[in-house]
Formats: structure tokens, C-alpha cells, sequence
């Protein structure tokens, strides 16, 4: 029954409006969208994102399993066509 919350925080250019932010996990398969992991039915109830659409991206999973070792990654969308951005290397969550 624990909890881990990944801390985050982000950046992006001048001029760009944030329309959407997410946290997903790889891997991404060329030309299709990263899955938003809120909208899977094994994170949506036990994923709550404590970020905003400034700067701060951090997000708490509960009821963490080993079978939730894994790269995680936060994504965000712009109002801007070349405006998706990854955030890279991610997190590694090991769970023991």
C-alpha cells in the first residue's frame, strides 16, 4: 500500500500556451501519440497529477506493485503544431 511521488518540474519558449499535460511511459512507437497513463485503466485510479500548466510537473502513484517498475516519463502539448515536448531521461521507478 505505498505511495511514491516522482517531483518535476518544466520548462518551455516564450509564446507558447500549455494545453495539456501528462505523464506516459515508453516505449513510443514512431508517429503515434504517447498514451496518456490517467486515461489507462491500470493508473487512472491510482494516478494523481499535483503539477500545474506553469512549471512544476510532479505526480504521486499509490498502491505502487513491482509490476509498476518502470520508465515514466512527463509530456506536455502547446498551441503550437511544433509544440510537443518529452521530458528526457525520465524517471526509473524500481519498485522492490
Amino acid at each position: 500500500d505505498s505511495s511514491v511521488i516522482m517531483s518535476c518540474t518544466y520548462k518551455y519558449p516564450t509564446g507558447y500556451k500549455i494545453k495539456k499535460t501528462f505523464w506516459t511511459k515508453g516505449p513510443f512507437i514512431n508517429g503515434e501519440e504517447a498514451p496518456d497513463l490517467s486515461n489507462d485503466i491500470e493508473y487512472s485510479q491510482r494516478l494523481q497529477y499535483l503539477g500545474n500548466k506553469q512549471k512544476n510537473c510532479t505526480v504521486n502513484l499509490n498502491h505502487v506493485t513491482q509490476k509498476d517498475s518502470h520508465m515514466y516519463y512527463f509530456r506536455f502539448i502547446t498551441d503550437k503544431p511544433d509544440g510537443k515536448w518529452t521530458g528526457t531521461p525520465g524517471v526509473n521507478l524500481t519498485v522492490t
